[in-house]
């Protein structure tokens, strides 16, 4: 049998997201769990269509009403319903801003974002799991010329393609910003770092 070598290859690339994610929360109470479903999908319906008619490129769309008792301070009586929905905004960076304005203006009590997306993500990784196996087949030649051998015919590649040193930011966490602040701020997404991993095998000869 012939002697094998195995090794990693890597690449990486730091790109700027050009997408961006709100989430707008919209609320409502009432005496009863009829009630507040209908003042929130009520709520619900206004924020949509106001942020659905300022855009014609942002994806636009309404989540489910959650409905829960509220209680007293003591937690002994029961003083009515609050019903919370979301609407998910997803959009150009160019029109972020103007798009969570408009929902807080429309009656979300709070913004739940922005997070970013790379639009491009999927060919961009395509391009560097190619990078991470030439970088392997420098690394496995090095290697075994050290060793006297020449690397062969490839017998086996393992896609170990995975996001690497992207904050917990830009993984999807999200910063609130209540309705006391009516002003959006303005959206300034970090660069990520994308990184393929391959793990491939050779032939020494």
């Amino acid at each position: 049998m012939n002697d094998t070598i195995t090794v990693r290859g890597t690449a990486q690339r730091r790109v700027l997201p050009d997408v961006g994610v709100w989430h707008a929360v919209v609320e409502a109470s009432g005496a009863d769990e009829r009630r507040a479903y209908a003042a929130c999908a009520a709520r619900l319906t206004a924020v949509h269509a106001a942020v659905d008619a300022a855009t014609e490129t942002a994806e636009v769309s309404a989540g489910r009403i959650q409905v829960h008792t509220e209680w007293s301070e003591s937690g002994q009586r029961r003083v009515g319903c609050r019903a919370t929905a979301t609407v998910a905004i997803r959009s150009t960076l160019d029109g972020l801003e103007m798009l969570g304005q408009q929902a807080m203006d429309a009656g979300a009590v709070r913004l739940d974002g922005p997070s970013y997306e790379v639009s491009g993500a999927l060919a961009i990784m395509d391009e560097l799991g190619a990078e991470a196996v030439l970088a392997a087949h420098v690394r496995a030649s090095a290697m075994a010329a050290a060793a006297g051998r020449g690397v062969g015919q490839v017998v086996g590649i393992v896609d170990g393609v995975q996001e690497a040193g992207v904050s917990p930011w830009h993984r999807g966490a999200v910063m609130a910003m209540r309705v006391e602040a009516m002003d959006v701020g303005p959206v300034s997404p970090e660069a990520q770092v994308l990184q393929a991993d391959v793990t491939v095998t050779y032939l020494l000869v």
